[in-house]
This record gives structure tokens, C-alpha cells and sequence, in this order.
């Protein structure tokens, strides 16, 4: 559909006068036909008139032209929307249908000259549509996932290339978190020297934690397979995991089992293939059917709590809770993210952030004081000053 621009420039605006403005309708005018009657339900019993409030009166607005003309006024509202500050407290709120509709209509006619100079706040946010990157795990990340997945702290991670850290200088910057052919050789290496370790008969608590269910009399391998491969491709995923996933994986049991390899060997090589799946290995969101802000899936919203406070996988409680499609609701995520700073694994969190903030990872290793002035310093002191101020960090969170 052809769309024709014209430039005003007394208020500096591009405006889209012909074409489809909101959900790709025919021509006419989306603010009189889409904006205007959510801001007379919602809006104008503040916001019109000569006593409107903070003297802003949307009523004078009944047509795109005219509205087009006072983009301050429009940057105004748009911030009080990304704040969810309007409609106030105790009016009735926008429902997320009329959000997207306010939200499209306000970025696609935003002064599109200023966006480089202005700045980024919370009440700016639909200036700025996000686009969050499918990034692999940092070295940090898949220690810990792999120490929650199979219950045995391994670390294989030590042994990848270091993780870079961009201009921001934290390393899970998804810029900066490529993957070589290096690392996807280490990658392979890696998942099978896990599943070896925790396969073991050493490990019966993480052997048993990976095999569900044997197979037995009333249960044929196959279908011991299945219900094994399903259960550690879920919690490897962090989410459901369809039919055809595990179908996918089985058929690589199939092949080993088929060729006489035996019932573990053959688990063990769809097992692999988990470990060396994009959806264990990256940090993937689904992309949107549509623009305009959204709501991450339950699982997804999981996985963002338990990366940035645990920088892990979630655990079983989250992953319930999001099955359940309870992480909506405000005082479940305040309950659990107060559940997961008091569990052990958030003194990670503030260990990762804090010696990268504050430069302090390399102290008594490659950075030391003279050792003529400091003749004491040790790499024991060295430890004990960057653990007080992971301390600090950590009491604050």
C-alpha cells in the first residue's frame, strides 16, 4: 500500500498522511478513528476542558492534521504512558489492547530528528523499541546451568575462550557473545565429558536426577527413552518442549540403539544433542506477531529473572509457577525474586557484577601493588578485599 509523505517543517514532523497508520487498515484517520476514542474513555475526565489537569486538554484533538501539530503534547502523554502513570491510580486503567493502539500511534508519529539526542529514560521507552538478542550463555552462565542441570559442579566452561565484554564491560553483553568454530568443537567436547561424569556410577545422585524412569518389563526402552529425553530437554530449555523436539532427539537414540551401542550409550546421545542445542546454548525469545510493547511468555520471564539473579537456569519452583501462568501476577514475582536473592546462588550475582563493575576480577593477579611498599599484600589479602566488596554489593541487593 502506497504511503505518501509530506515534511512539516514549523513542528519538525514526518507524517504519514496516506496509508494504513494502525493494524493495516484502509486509508482514513487513525487518530480520529482508533486514538481519540480511548483517550474520551480513559483520559478526558481529567484531560479536557478548561480546568483539564497540568493544563493539558486532549479535547482539542479530533483529527490526525491537527494532532500532528503538537508532538510535545504527544511526548508528554507518551511518557506518562511508559511510566503507567496514565490513566492515575483508581481510574480505569488502559487494557493492553488499547496500550499497543496508544503506543503504535505515538512511535510512528514521533519527531524522528530528535532521536539521537534524546535521553533514554523510563518514561521514553517507546522511542526506543527494544530488540533483545538471542545470546549464547556466558562462560559464568553455562557453569551454573550446567551445575543446576545435572547436579555436579563441573565447570567445563574454564576451558572456553574468555568471554568478551564490549564497551559496557560486562560479559554477558549479547554484541560481544559470538560463537567460533573453537568454541563449537569445546561445546561438543564438553557435553559429552558432562553426561560421562554424571552417567557414572560416582555420581548417583546425578545419574538418578537425569535418569527418570529404566527400563523394565512394563516399560520398553523406547518409551524409557522418551519420558528421559523429554524431562531433560524441558528443564535444558527452560520451557515445554513439543512433540516433535523430542521426537527429533529421539531418533538419535534410535540410531545408536538400532547399531547395538546399548540403552545408556544411546540416551546419552540424544542427551548430547540437547547440550549442543541453540535452545540450551543461547537465550532465546520469541519474536513478536506484532510491534508495539508486549508481554514475555511465562517461561520467558523465568528465564529472564533467574539469569540476572542467579545467572542460571530457573528452578523448579519458577519453572512450576511459569507452567501455571503465574509470573503475571506482582506479588508472586515480588515472593520469588525475595525467594531467590536469600538463596545461595545469588551471592553469584553480585560476585559477577560487582568485579566487573568495580575492575577489581584481575586484583593480585595481573594488577598488584608495589611489592617494596606492600611487602604483606598476598594473593590471600587479595581474595579477602575483593570478597568485602562483594559483600558490600551483596548486602545492598
Amino acid at each position: 500500500m502506497s504511503r505518501i509523505r509530506y515534511t512539516l517543517a514549523s513542528a519538525g514532523l514526518l507524517v504519514v498522511a496516506q496509508g494504513a497508520a494502525l493494524h493495516g487498515q484502509e486509508a482514513g484517520d487513525p487518530f480520529k478513528d482508533q486514538v481519540r476514542p480511548i483517550l474520551e474513555a480513559k483520559c478526558f475526565s481529567c484531560h479536557a476542558g478548561e480546568e483539564a489537569q497540568a493544563g493539558l486538554d486532549l479535547a482539542t484533538y479530533r483529527e490526525q492534521p491537527v494532532a500532528l501539530q503538537a508532538p510535545k503534547v504527544w511526548e508528554r502523554v507518551s511518557e506518562r504512558i511508559n511510566l503507567r502513570e496514565m490513566p492515575p491510580e483508581g481510574s480505569p486503567a488502559l487494557t493492553d489492547q488499547e496500550r499497543g493502539i496508544l503506543v503504535r500511534w505515538l512511535r510512528a508519529n514521533r519527531p524522528p530528528d530528535e532521536d539521537c539526542t534524546r535521553l533514554a529514560t523510563d518514561g521514553s521507552t517507546s522511542y526506543y523499541p527494544g530488540h533483545v538478542m538471542s545470546r549464547r550463555l556466558s562462560r559464568a552462565e553455562y557453569n551454573n546451568t550446567i551445575r543446576d542441570l545435572v547436579g555436579l559442579d563441573l565447570r567445563p566452561a574454564d576451558d572456553f575462550p574468555s568471554d568478551g565484554s564490549g564497551g559496557e564491560g560486562f560479559d554477558n553483553v549479547g554484541d560481544t557473545l559470538f560463537v567460533s568454530a573453537v568454541l563449537l568443537e569445546q561445546y561438543l567436547a564438553a557435553a559429552g565429558e558432562v553426561l560421562d561424569e554424571a552417567l557414572s556410577r560416582k555420581s548417583p545422585k546425578a545419574r538418578s536426577r537425569i535418569l527418570v524412569v529404566e527400563p523394565s518389563d512394563q516399560l520398553a526402552p523406547r518409551a524409557a527413552a522418551r519420558q528421559i529425553i523429554a524431562a531433560f530437554a524441558e528443564r535444558a530449555y527452560r520451557r515445554p518442549v513439543e512433540s516433535d523436539e523430542v521426537q527429533r532427539l529421539l531418533a538419535m537414540f534410535d540410531r545408536g540403539f538400532q547399531r547395538g551401542d546399548g540403552f545408556e550409550a544411546s540416551i546419552k546421545l540424544a542427551l548430547q544433542a540437547v547440550l549442543i542445542s541453540p535452545h540450551f546454548l543461547f537465550l532465546v525469545e520469541n519474536v513478536p506477531a506484532e510491534e508495539g510493547v508486549y508481554r514475555l511468555d511465562h517461561h520467558e520471564f523465568a528465564a529472564r529473572l533467574s539469569y540476572f539473579l542467579w545467572a542460571s537456569m530457573p528452578d523448579e519452583e519458577l519453572l512450576t509457577l511459569a507452567s501455571e501462568e503465574r509470573l503475571y501476577d506482582e506479588g508472586v514475582i515480588r515472593s520469588q525474586v525475595r525467594r531467590m536473592l536469600a538463596d545461595a546462588k545469588s551471592h553469584g550475582f553480585a560476585e559477577s557484577f560487582a568485579t566487573q563493575w568495580l575492575g577489581i576480577g584481575t586484583l593480585g593477579e595481573t594488577v598488584m601493588p608495589d611489592p617494596e611498599r606492600f611487602p604483606r599484600f598476598d594473593a590471600q589479602l587479595a581474595a579477602d578485599m575483593r570478597a568485602e566488596a562483594v559483600g558490600l554489593v551483596e548486602t545492598v541487593f
